[in-house]
């Protein structure tokens, strides 16, 4: 038991088990990369705004210029010269089907739907190209789209109001028609009844008098 015990504490023991700085960096770097590979990472690059560290404050050529050195500027461009606009076919048939008749879409095929719609709106092939999983549009294209899905939802939007006012105004005519013809109905009855009761009093008057001259 006392050899045990001092194997344990001796300096030969801790030293194998202590861990070098390299392993520390290996074991960190293998988190960092099981951490990467199981979550989806965006890149934010910071731009100062002045060089002062002041609030509120925003000095446009240096912040210019920075983009410009980190190639941010050119990154845009060359984006911008291509294909910047990149769409799944799900994502893409989800928000613009509305731009095709109900008849023509497709919902076992997203990926034929959305060719219909794209070379319906948009008459140049060359700012569109197809792949596999994707739909790539050159510059200005979805906004172009965005404008077309806009009226359409404007249009739509006043159908609906239309149709509505239109039966809520049925609906106000037919209960006010209803009103009127139970308060004329109401009227005349009430008149009739006062006719016919003046038409008896005055019968009534006529026979006694009649009758008060026949005995004179």
């Amino acid at each position: 038991m006392f050899l045990v015990e001092s194997s344990i504490g001796s300096p030969t023991h801790s030293k194998q088990n202590k861990e070098t700085v390299g392993s520390q960096f290996r074991n960190s770097l293998n988190a960092l990369m099981t951490t990467l590979n199981d979550t989806t990472p965006h890149y934010i690059r910071c731009v100062k705004p002045n060089d002062s560290k002041l609030p509120f404050v925003f000095d446009i050529q240096r912040a210019v210029d920075q983009l410009r050195a980190c190639c941010v500027l050119e990154t845009i461009r060359i984006s911008a010269a291509g294909f910047p606009s990149r769409w799944t076919y799900v994502d893409f048939f989800l928000r613009y089907r509305i731009l095709l008749k109900s008849k023509k879409i497709n919902r076992n095929d997203p990926k034929l739907t959305c060719q219909q719609i794209v070379e319906e709106h948009i008459g140049t092939k060359d700012n569109y190209k197809f792949s596999n999983t994707k739909i790539f549009f050159r510059a200005s294209q979805v906004a172009y789209l965005e404008r077309k899905r806009a009226d359409i939802r404007k249009d739509c939007s006043i159908l609906i109001q239309k149709t509505w006012l239109n039966t809520y105004a049925k609906k106000t005519y037919l209960q006010i028609q209803t009103s009127v013809l139970i308060i004329q109905q109401c009227g005349k009855a009430y008149l009739a009844r006062r006719y016919r009761s003046a038409d008896k009093q005055n019968n009534a008057i006529c026979n006694y008098f009649s009758s008060s001259g026949s005995n004179y």
